[in-house]
């Protein structure tokens, strides 16, 4: 029973995990329209940019975990402003050359920075740990993405369905038209 357990906390943290990644690329996509190939690459940047702030820059895990996803939504909103804009109304496939595109120049500039090996962030004290799960060992590390999983998943539908913003945001993804005729700046 205890393997079994274990078993689907892996699975529920792998899956959580493409959750909170696939949550910004159905947003962009369900609001603006835009089939972001970039979104994997500009997480990506996003782990390298902490491992760096972490490692080099002896900054606190926690604080490199806030500020790295700054400065890739800035990255991000550079990108959208100077490159995607221009293209909105042109054919949906000059926005997926783009976006492909970026992935190229992302993963290249990522491979000149930090090299091709895999670097992993070193964990703070408290996550190194594990609890004991029945009769068995689980990491504190996966136990946390899971909450955070939860947290983002719960945040967002509460900003979707309970904020101004969010109303307008789904308003705009569901009947841009309408939106549109009624004063919202889709």
């Amino acid at each position: 029973m205890s393997t079994l357990l274990i078993f689907f906390l892996n699975g529920l943290t792998n899956g959580l995990l493409l959750f909170l990644i696939a949550a910004g690329l159905t947003t962009i996509f369900g609001v603006m329209g835009i089939l972001n190939f970039a979104h994997g690459s500009l997480y990506m940047l996003g782990a390298y940019l902490s491992y760096s702030f972490v490692v080099q820059g002896q900054l606190n895990f926690w604080l490199a975990l806030a500020i790295a996803p700054l400065i890739v939504a800035l990255v991000g909103g550079i990108l959208e402003i100077l490159f995607l804009r221009p293209i909105y109304k042109q054919d949906v496939s000059f926005q997926l050359l783009l976006t492909f595109a970026f992935v190229l120049i992302i993963n290249d500039s990522v491979r000149l920075s930090w090299g091709s090996a895999p670097l992993t962030v070193p964990l703070p004290p408290l996550l190194k740990t594990s609890i004991a799960i029945l009769d068995r060992t689980y990491p504190v590390y996966n136990l946390f993405i899971i909450v955070v999983a939860f947290i983002v998943g719960i945040g967002l539908w509460l900003f979707l369905t309970r904020t101004r913003w969010g109303k307008i945001l789904r308003a705009a993804s569901q009947e841009r038209t309408m939106a549109g005729a009624l004063g919202i700046n889709v």
